[in-house]
């Protein structure tokens, strides 16, 4: 029986969704917030139907309502007359604004290795709707939004179909559905400044700051390369799992260099037939 993974597939905090929480105060946030390299805090949504918005304010587009037990990846702190505003993105890859009084942080989310995790995962995960359709589910790809590769990154993934700001990579099927290998980010109009738990784009490459990324891999599960060269083209991390009783790659991350700089950030799910 032929399976399929998911890109957004949260590896995150279990949460559950009938705990009292209390108000998440906003000052001891913006303060976590600028420790650990500034990365996201994991927050929990305490109400239901709650407004995701595309501002911090009353008066824009409602994105979508969180329910109980959401995780919210926290980035900044807004303060309005009206509320105290939070934007983050969401277990979905959705970015926008919650008001402050109905998150609640996550068990043990100030830790470093969930700063971390939280940094990580809010920057590859996707719209699970769009990626579900993007594989083949009731969805016929619109050309406009999928090219043929000249160098196929892949050799089974010869097209790239758009989602949001990034190129996810597979093939084209003939009946016209998209089959995901996986996502590409890279020196582009799009995502030049994609930015993953502080790696991006243009960076220059130092062997110290990725040795000091792969210890933080390693520690949310990440299995290390074999080792860290200066001399270095590429460099790749997979998080395994058991699949049918043996364990195997089921997601990858990587980089590219080039010149001395990181010329290109990958991130793709691995299929499993």
């Amino acid at each position: 029986m032929k399976k399929k993974l998911f890109v957004g597939v949260a590896f995150g905090l279990t949460m559950v969704a009938n705990l009292a929480y209390a108000e998440i105060a906003t000052d001891y946030l913006q303060n976590v917030l600028q420790d650990n390299n500034g990365w996201p805090l994991a927050t929990v949504c305490t109400g239901s139907d709650v407004n995701l918005r595309t501002d911090a304010s009353t008066n824009c587009e409602v994105i979508d309502m969180m329910q109980r037990g959401d995780l919210f990846y926290v980035k900044e702190v807004v303060t309005r007359p009206d509320y105290t505003w939070c934007m983050g993105v969401t277990a979905k890859g959705q970015t926008g604004f919650m008001v402050s009084k109905y998150l609640e942080q996550a068990p043990r989310a100030a830790t470093k290795i969930e700063r971390f995790r939280a940094a990580f995962v809010s920057s590859t995960i996707y719209d699970g709707e769009r990626l579900a359709k993007a594989m083949g589910d009731s969805f016929k790809y619109r050309p406009e939004l999928v090219e043929e590769l000249k160098e196929e990154v892949f050799h089974y993934a010869p097209h790239r179909y758009k989602v949001n700001f990034s190129w996810v990579h597979g093939e084209k099927q003939s009946d016209g559905t998209f089959h995901t290998i996986g996502v590409v980010h890279e020196d582009s109009g799009y995502d030049r400044n994609y930015n993953i738990a502080g790696l991006e784009v243009g960076q220059k490459f130092n062997v110290e700051t990725i040795k000091a990324f792969s210890k933080n891999m390693n520690m949310i599960g990440w299995e290390d390369p074999y080792e860290i060269k200066a001399d270095m083209k590429e460099c790749y991390w997979y998080l395994k799992d058991t699949v049918d009783g043996q364990e195997r790659p089921v997601e990858g991350f990587g980089i590219k260099i080039n010149n001395g700089y990181i010329s290109e950030i990958r991130y793709w799910h691995i299929p499993i037939d």
